[in-house]
């Protein structure tokens, strides 16, 4: 039985010693506005593409109507719903959803907007499609800003696309107000909180444009034409500068042309490491950092991507058996840190995998010496040597040893993890203590909780020992009834 515990942790190490192509992590999207990001970040679906390939509205275009189905909020009557856009007016329309911890981080600031400038005819409207009564339920929750030293007038960073939901920042210039609102409801109430269960306005607006992630803004200008499109905690310069009479529309759309153009071509390479050679991805990464060198923000996207796919070229080398030649592009190309570890990591589990156990024994010595106080590392590794056992359970006992020590060190360091504490069970049943073994799962089951996400493996686990448990007792009684009978009188 392989520990959910042990695929999570295991499974990036495997990435590229069982599969020929390889895999590209992907993680839940988060807001991306052509800004430094993990290559785990860029990778689209189906659905993302064909949006792409039918883009219609861009900077310049007449802004469509928004039909949009439930006002929760009209900047405390501020504003009536009306789907048209009036002449001389300047319009925010935004992109949310409920799951979107980026988009909740951005409401502050565009309360702020709405407060600030609702006199010189600017409203804020914001769009999910989500359904009325998820959206009633949110904006019940307790709304709990916290202290930032960053304005949040500044523009996203990865940072700020990664989020948890709630997480908002909250300066001095978040909210104009006397009284910090206590609820979602309260926040949002400063401007025009709306859903669109059937869509329609997010067809009109993301899909026509080729947006695909959310929060996106739209700012329509007094001429109902679309000036600009990005992240709302971008919006200050460009609506200032609309408001002033300033915008230099056509300058923009060059420039956010030039961008969709190298949006497309990250899209590309992102699906292309997913199936090619890494080698031949990589010569298409070079090629579009140079096309693209003046977008800063675009080539730290393709830069990460370069990372992953020298990683995979890498450990499908090692893969093949290559792993002297692996090891040597790995000193030419001076990995970050980050994949540096997750290509010893690799070493180490081809090593295991091999049954070159000496090999294994040395590198995970070097690494524990590289980082004596890594704990996520130990563990990491000694998930290693218990998933091994229980695909080839004649791993050399020094080999499990070494395993169970890590594991026990770091549950000595925090004995209240049951994931700690569920490890060092799986590593005593493959040296042989069973009992030990048992005890311990038994403890991480009580200190998990029987409700918790791990609680039918640790049952399992404990189910499957058990009759080890019954066979080594019998075994002993067999032992001693022996004894007895041949025993002298």
């Amino acid at each position: 039985m392989r520990s959910v515990f042990g695929r999570r942790i295991f499974g990036l190490a495997w990435l590229c010693l069982t599969t020929t192509a390889g895999g590209l992590p992907t993680h839940q999207a988060s807001a991306i506005e052509l800004s430094p990001t993990t290559v785990d970040s860029v990778a689209t679906d189906n659905e993302s593409e064909e949006a792409e390939e039918q883009e219609s509205l861009g900077i310049g275009s007449t802004a469509p109507p928004i039909d949009i189905e439930h006002w929760f909020s009209d900047a405390n009557g501020r504003f009536e719903p009306n789907p048209e856009f009036e002449t001389g007016k300047v319009y925010i329309v935004e992109f949310w959803a409920t799951w979107c911890g980026p988009c909740i981080a951005s409401m502050p600031h565009l309360a702020t907007l709405q407060t600030e400038l609702a006199d010189r005819d600017v409203q804020v409207i914001s769009v999910t499609y989500e359904s009325l009564e998820k959206v009633e339920t949110f904006l019940d929750r307790e709304y709990k800003p916290k202290p930032s030293a960053k304005s949040t007038h500044e523009p996203a960073t990865d940072d700020d696309a990664t989020s948890e939901p709630g997480e908002e920042t909250d300066s001095k210039t978040d909210l104009n107000t006397e009284t910090k609102p206590s609820t979602y409801r309260e926040l949002t109430s400063a401007y025009c909180l709306t859903a669109d269960p059937d869509a329609s306005v997010r067809e009109d607006y993301m899909v026509a444009s080729g947006r695909t992630t959310i929060p996106t803004a739209f700012l329509v200008g007094k001429s109902g034409q679309i000036e600009w499109i990005g992240h709302p905690m971008s919006l200050d310069e460009p609506l200032t500068a609309v408001l002033d009479d300033a915008w230099d529309r056509d300058a923009f759309k060059l420039a956010y042309s030039r961008e969709l153009e190298c949006k497309q071509a990250v899209r590309a390479i992102s699906i292309a490491l997913r199936t090619d050679a890494p080698e031949s991805v990589l010569a298409e990464i070079d090629k579009a950092l140079e096309e693209f060198a003046d977008l800063e923000a675009a080539t730290g996207s393709l830069r990460s991507m370069r990372e992953y796919a020298v990683f995979r070229n890498l450990s499908e080398k090692v893969q093949a058996g290559d792993v002297d030649e692996a090891m040597s592009l790995a000193k030419e190309a001076n990995l970050n840190p980050r994949w540096e570890d997750r290509f010893e990591d690799v070493l180490f589990a081809h090593a295991l995998k091999v049954q070159d156990y000496d090999k294994a024994i040395q590198l995970l010595e070097l690494y524990v010496e590289q980082s004596p106080k890594d704990s996520i590392r130990k563990r990491l590794l000694a998930t290693m040597i218990v998933d091994q056992w229980e695909a080839t359970p004649e791993l050399p006992s020094d080999v499990i040893d070494a395993g169970l020590a890590l594991a026990e060190e770091i549950l000595d360091q925090r004995p209240a993890s049951s994931l700690y504490r569920f490890l060092v069970a799986r590593l005593q049943r493959a040296s042989g203590d069973v009992p030990a073994a048992l005890v311990n799962a038994e403890t991480a089951l009580e200190e998990s909780g029987k409700t918790s996400r791990y609680a039918k493996e640790i049952e399992k686990f404990i189910a499957e020992i058990n009759p080890d448990i019954e066979a080594e007792q019998g075994s002993d009684r067999a032992a001693n009834t022996q004894e007895l009978e041949t025993a002298p009188e």
